[in-house]
C-alpha cells in the first residue's frame, strides 16, 4: 500500500540548474483509498446470508470481488517508483521505505501473536492445527517479522495471524529491486542504455503476465483447490514481475499517451470508473482464475492515464475531502480492518451473547457498524503513529 501519491516530475529552474519538486495527484490518492474500502467490502462474506436481499445481492454482484484491487495497489506502487525516484544511497532509500510501513506491520503481528494465544487458550476460537509456542507457530512469526510469508505456498503461513499483510511481501522485495532497476529506467543521460533497459522490463512484464495467464488455467482445468489462492491470487512473483512492473512500464511511457497528456476529461474518467466496476458485475457471471492474471490490467493503465493530470470533473469530485480522508488512511485502513471484522462478533459475545446473537442475525448493521468502526480505527491508528514519529523526531 502506498504511503503519500506524489510526483517528482515538475522541472523548476534554479540558480545551480534544474530541480524536480513534488507534485500531489490528489485523484490517486482518492482511488487509492477507494480500493482499500474495496478490500474491506470483499471480507463482509456474512452479508451474503442478510436477510434482506439489498445486502446479499451486493455482496454477491460486487463486494466480494474488491479483492481485485489489491492489483491496482501494485500496479500504482510500481508506477510511483519511477516518478517518486531520488537518487539516493540503498540505506537510505530502504531505511526510508521501512520506516513508512514497518511499524504498523510489526504492531500488527505482535498484536495478532497476542489475540492467538489469548483466544485459543481460552477456548474462544479454534487453531487451525496450530498450535501456540509450536515450531511451525514460531517459523509463521518469523516470516511475518521478516515480511516474507507470502513466498512460502502456505495458506496456513501466508494467512498466518494478520492474513492482509501478505501484501507486504511483495511489496517490500519490490522496492529492494527498484532500487536497482528505476535510475536505470530514469537515466537522461544515457538514452540507449534507458530504452534497453525499459524494454527488458516491458518485456519481463508481459512474461509474467503470460505464466500467470496458463497457471490460471492449468489450476482451473486441473481443479487444483489445494494450490489455487497462492498461485492466482497470492503468488509474489506476479505481483512483482507482473503487476509493479507493469506500473513501471506505464511511468516509463507516459508520454507518449495522448489521453495522460490531454487529461482524459470528466467523460473519460467516468467511462473508465464506469468500466472498472462494471467488470465486477461481469465477474458475477464469468468466473475462473484468469480475473486475478491480466484483466484487471487494462482498468488500472486507463486509470493512470485518465487521471494523471488531475484535471477534470471526474478528478474535481475525488479531491473533496471525504475522498481524500480516505486516501489518506488507506494503508491504516488495510492493515487494520481485519481486527474489527473478526474481533466485533467476538467482542460481543464476552460481553453479552444477545449482542452477539443480535449482531450477526443483523448483518447491515453489522457492516454498516464495522465499516464506521474500521475506518475510526485506521484514523486512530495513523494519528498514533504519526504523533509517535515527530516524538522521535524531536528527540
Amino acid at each position: 500500500m502506498v504511503r503519500g501519491v506524489e510526483f517528482m516530475e515538475e522541472a523548476i529552474k534554479t540558480s545551480n540548474g534544474t530541480e524536480l519538486k513534488k507534485r500531489h495527484n490528489l485523484s490517486y490518492n482518492a482511488l487509492r483509498g477507494m480500493a482499500a474500502l474495496g478490500i474491506f467490502f470483499s471480507h463482509m462474506s456474512y452479508l451474503k446470508e442478510a436477510q434482506m436481499p439489498l445486502w446479499s445481492n451486493l455482496y454477491e454482484y460486487f463486494m466480494r470481488h474488491g479483492s481485485v484491487y489489491s492489483s491496482f495497489f501494485y500496479t500504482l506502487s510500481g508506477f510511483l517508483a519511477v516518478y517518486t525516484w531520488k537518487n539516493v544511497n540503498f540505506r537510505d532509500y530502504i531505511a526510508k521505505k521501512l520506516k513508512k510501513i514497518y511499524p504498523l506491520v510489526f504492531c500488527v503481528l505482535i498484536l495478532a501473536v497476542m489475540l492467538d494465544v489469548m483466544l485459543k487458550g481460552n477456548g474462544i476460537i479454534n487453531g487451525e492445527g496450530i498450535a501456540p509456542g509450536s515450531g511451525y507457530w514460531w517459523f509463521n512469526i518469523i516470516m511475518g517479522i521478516t515480511m516474507l510469508k507470502a513466498f512460502v505456498p502456505l495458506k496456513s503461513t501466508f494467512y498466518s495471524f494478520h492474513g492482509p499483510s501478505w501484501y507486504m511481501s511483495a511489496l517490500i522485495v519490490f522496492y529492494i529491486l527498484a532500487w536497482f532497476i528505476v535510475p536505470r529506467l530514469t537515466d537522461g543521460a544515457n538514452r540507449k542504455r534507458q530504452e534497453i533497459i525499459r524494454t527488458k522490463i516491458a518485456v519481463v512484464c508481459a512474461f509474467a503476465y503470460v505464466v500467470q495467464a496458463i497457471l490460471c488455467f492449468i489450476v482451473d482445468w486441473k481443479d487444483l483447490e489445494d494450490i489455487r489462492l497462492w498461485v492466482t491470487y497470492v503468488n509474489p512473483y506476479f505481483r512483482i514481475f507482473g503487476e509493479c512492473f507493469l506500473g513501471m512500464t506505464v511511468a516509463c511511457c507516459m508520454d507518449r499517451f495522448k489521453l495522460a497528456k490531454n487529461g482524459g476529461g470528466g467523460f473519460a474518467q467516468m467511462a473508465v470508473l464506469s468500466f472498472a466496476f462494471l467488470m465486477l458485475l461481469v465477474r458475477s457471471f464469468v468466473s475462473g482464475s484468469i480475473w486475478n492474471a491480466w484483466i484487471y490490467s487494462l482498468p488500472n493503465v486507463l486509470l493512470l492515464l485518465v487521471f494523471y493530470t488531475d484535471e477534470g470533473k471526474i478528478a474535481d469530485i475525488l479531491h473533496a475531502k471525504p475522498f481524500q480522508f480516505l486516501g489518506s488512511v488507506s494503508f491504516e485502513l488495510y492493515m487494520t480492518h481485519a481486527f474489527v471484522y473478526e474481533g466485533l462478533p467476538i467482542a460481543f459475545g464476552i460481553l453479552n451473547s444477545k449482542w452477539q446473537e443480535w449482531l450477526i442475525s443483523h448483518a447491515g448493521m453489522r457492516f454498516l457498524i464495522t465499516m464506521v468502526l474500521a475506518i475510526v480505527f485506521a484514523r486512530m491508528v495513523k494519528i498514533v503513529f504519526t504523533v509517535a514519529g515527530k516524538l522521535k523526531k524531536s528527540k
